[in-house]
This record gives structure tokens, sequence and C-alpha cells, in this order.
């Protein structure tokens, strides 16, 4: 008794024999010449719009690296030439800082961060910044570890107006909301023995602002 083998052929449709229906246009210059036309005007008018939109823009900035010395306190002036809007935005930019490099980026504990407890092994990828002389010791352990915890930006700036009143920032919203909630969290310190030794310590969502290495802050307003 011959029994029917089951086949791989494809069934006999136009879609499984790849036999649908194709269209190809005939490129003539009665066609290309009007298409060329309404694009490039389309896109001239996204140009004109953008330049439009970054010519509105009013920005002031002083460099200070070169006025003032380390770790000290000290006054910058910036003349305001032009009105701005509310809300004003507040930048700071650093150059030569290599943020983007292979060791640095993946310099960091996820889990660390996400405020969960972790071992010595966990942190691998942060070596030589996992702990104090890179030992397996949780009471050395450095919070948050890595290179970009330990590259943190530390400066602080305050705006006062002529009067020389102090401008108030609001620093919320900065921060992505899932960035918030599931990527950084408090790191618990129930762990350790000795709370008064010196580690790095980042808030929730600075890491974040470090790797774009821009904070934007609003303040309410300039005057």
């Amino acid at each position: 008794m011959l029994r029917k083998s089951s086949s791989q052929k494809p069934k006999n449709t136009p879609f499984r024999q790849q036999k649908l229906k194709a269209w190809q246009p005939i490129l003539t210059p009665r066609i290309i010449i009007p298409c060329s036309f309404i694009f490039g005007f389309f896109f001239l008018l996204i140009g004109i719009l953008l330049v439009v939109s970054v010519n509105s823009v009013v920005e002031f900035s002083k460099r200070y690296d070169n006025l003032c010395a380390e770790g000290a306190n000290c006054t910058i002036t910036i003349d305001i030439s032009k009105k701005m809007k509310h809300p004003v935005y507040f930048y700071y930019e650093l150059t030569n800082f290599y943020q983007n490099h292979r060791r640095y980026v993946k310099s960091r504990c996820d889990e660390q961060l996400r405020g969960q407890s972790v071992t010595y092994n966990d942190m691998k990828d942060c070596k030589p910044k996992r702990s104090r002389n890179d030992k397996d010791n949780p009471d050395d352990f450095y919070l948050p570890c890595g290179l970009i915890a330990a590259s943190n930006f530390n400066d602080t700036f305050t705006i006062k107006n002529q009067a020389s009143e102090v401008v108030g920032f609001d620093s919320s919203g900065i921060a992505w909301k899932s960035d918030l909630e599931k990527k950084f969290k408090v790191i618990q310190l129930n762990f350790l023995k000795d709370k008064n030794q010196s580690y790095f310590l980042l808030v929730v969502g600075l890491v974040e602002k470090i790797i774009f290495l821009l904070i934007l802050i609003s303040f309410v307003e300039l005057f």
C-alpha cells in the first residue's frame, strides 16, 4: 500500500509563487523635472522654517575656566543685550571630555544604579573603580561604581540679577520618567558598616546627565 508523501511545494497562489502583479514607472524628463521642483520647493520651505527658528533663539555664553581658580568661588558677569522670553534654560558645557570612549561607557553597573544590592563580581565592568583599592570588601564598595560616577561634574551655579537678588531655579522635569521609575533608584546604604566613609554618591538621574554632558535647568525669570 502506497502512502502519500507530504509535499513541501508552496501553494499555487500568486503571493507564494511570487507572481504578484508589478508596476514599474517609466522615468522620463516630463516626470523627473516636475518631481524635482516639487521636492526642491518642499525642502526649501523646511530649510527656511529651520533657519527662522534657529535665528529666533537668544543665547549667551561665557567661558569661566580661565577666570576662576579650582575650588574657588568667583563671579562671572554675562551681559544680556536682548530680551529673553520665559522659559529661560541654563546649560553647562564640557570640552575635551571623551565620554563616548568604549571603556568609559561600559564602566557602570546597571543593577547597582537600579538600587539593587550587588556583589564584587557583579561590578566587574566598573573595574578599577568598583571599590577602594579594588578589594572585595563590601565596606569599601563605591556607590555607584565606575568611571562615570568618578568623573562627576560638581560645579555649582547661582544666578543673580542686576540688583544682586538670587534668581530661583526650577529643576523639576529635567529627567525622563522612565529613568526615574525604572533605570535609576536611590542606592541603599544599609549594608555599609561605616556610613561616614567617602563614596561617590549620585542622586537619581545624575548619571544620565553626565552621559549627555548637559543639565537642562529652567528658572522662573531672568530679571
